[in-house]
């Protein structure tokens, strides 16, 4: 078995996945930060923050969590399978 292969394979996915995740993330942030619509006509408010800020800041958030879950898989399913292999190998 082509570890290398098999491994690359698997960031291959991992880059692919993060990378549809994150679109609609920042694409609100795109929208948010050039007063695009729905974000060109902010309600009026005397509240010192930026309009729309909670909004920004969740999909910021959703792009740390994309990124978080791709280190996470990267954590949990890559180590077994390098280690399995090499148990493999020496024994």
């Amino acid at each position: 078995m082509d570890v290398v292969y098999f491994l690359k394979g698997r960031t291959n996915f991992i880059r692919f996945y993060y990378d549809q995740c994150v679109v609609p993330f920042a694409k609100i942030k795109h929208q948010i930060e050039n007063h695009l619509p729905p974000f060109d006509d902010p309600p009026y408010s005397e509240d010192p923050e930026p309009p729309y800020l909670d909004k920004w800041m969740d999909a910021d958030t959703g792009i740390h969590i994309a990124g978080l879950s791709c280190v996470l898989f990267e954590a949990v399913f890559r180590q077994p399978a390098t280690s399995g292999h090499r148990l493999r190998l020496w024994q």
